[in-house]
């Protein structure tokens, strides 16, 4: 690696105490490199302990609690027309694989009646599917049936 591409992994760096292998590997046969890393570490040991205005009291517990009470969303939601798509595609080939060349390949290989097996294959997994998909719309099931019993 040239110098530039060093220096610039080296400024990335979230701790400047420990170097990857290759930066290491370029220090060692690097003067100019290495002097110049050993003063941006001097320069940065220098101005650590340096606070830029005098602080009357440790604020960093107030500061963490205030954090801890933010609401975390860490839900990722998929579009229900995505759901909707998949679902038809997902029933719609096991209608249509009974008319497809893959079921008549599968019968020429494996022989015998397969569309019985493969539609509750197909079946199962429409299943499984819908299991998902009531799952992760819960709440909206429960609102609308709510709303149909209050309109009832």
């Amino acid at each position: 690696m040239n110098c530039n591409k060093i220096m610039k992994r080296f400024l990335e760096l979230d701790d400047y105490t420990s170097f990857p292998l290759s930066i290491k590997i370029h220090l060692f046969f690097c003067d100019k490199c290495k002097k110049e890393i050993f003063e941006i570490g001097e320069v940065l040991k220098g101005i650590r302990g340096i606070c830029p205005f005098p602080i009357k009291r440790d604020i960093s517990d107030q500061i963490m609690q205030s954090i801890k009470l933010i609401p975390l969303n860490n839900e990722k939601s998929i579009s229900i027309i995505n759901w909707l798509l998949a679902g038809m595609l997902l029933l719609g080939s096991t209608f249509l694989i009974s008319f497809s060349n893959s079921l008549i390949w599968l019968k020429s290989c494996f022989g015998g009646n397969l569309e019985i097996p493969l539609n509750i294959i197909l079946g199962i997994f429409i299943s499984i599917y819908s299991s998902l998909f009531i799952g992760t719309h819960l709440d909206d099931l429960k609102r609308s049936i709510g709303f149909i019993k209050r309109n009832l």
